[in-house]
């Protein structure tokens, strides 16, 4: 594969990736936002399974696109700051594997709402004590550590961007938007991370933009 096909595929999954975020914001909203609990997590979950199946979906594919995006932006940056982008991209890959993980878990909670709702007695306790596994998981370790490290690489993406002919804006946005990000993270706070198709689509529009010069 060609790079400009590369940078291509790479600027179409970026823009791909912050429409569906911005999808699942609205999903999420939908279903009321965050589970404050695991057996508040099981209600939601029973109530609104579709659309757990929905979200789940959504974000492996998002995952999909950013697979492809990130190492496409890694090509077109190495030229002006290889050492810096190239951390970026691990980073970046590292945070959105675990949270992979995460979106399988998610899109199997329903069966596993179904199944406590099912049981009985002892075979319940289990099941809740393995929802409470994952809901503190999930939600209190895994979320905010994807929100904190994808964050940093988005904000030294912008850094080599600085030097690159791939926008201002984004170069700004990014060291923004992933400082915000992965203070919000480490806080826990990691709705912050719908911040990010402010800085996936104009990338990724830029990104395939220079593909085709």
């Amino acid at each position: 594969m060609s790079r400009h096909l590369f940078m291509r595929l790479g600027g179409i999954g970026f823009v791909t990736a912050g429409v569906l975020y911005v999808i699942l914001l609205v999903m999420l909203t939908s279903s009321g936002g965050e589970a404050s609990s695991a057996q508040g997590l099981l209600t939601k979950v029973t109530s609104y399974s579709p659309l757990i199946h929905g979200v789940g979906i959504l974000f492996l594919a998002m995952y999909l696109c950013l697979v492809v995006a990130f190492p496409a932006l890694f090509v077109a940056l190495k030229d002006s700051d290889k050492s810096t982008a190239l951390i970026a991209t691990i980073l970046a890959l590292v945070a959105f594997a675990f949270d992979f993980v995460s979106s399988l878990i998610v899109y199997a909670l329903p069966f596993l709402a179904n199944f406590y709702n099912a049981a009985e007695g002892t075979l319940q306790s289990s099941f809740g004590i393995a929802t409470e596994f994952i809901f503190s998981y999930v939600w209190k370790i895994e979320t905010p550590v994807h929100v904190a490290l994808a964050s940093l690489g988005i904000a030294m993406f912008g850094f080599a961007m600085l030097k690159s002919n791939l926008g201002k804006y984004n170069a700004y946005a990014g060291m923004t938007i992933g400082s915000v990000g992965f203070i919000g993270g480490l806080l826990g706070f990691f709705p912050i991370a719908f911040l990010w198709p402010a800085w996936f689509i104009p990338v990724g529009v830029r990104l395939y933009r220079k593909a085709a010069i």
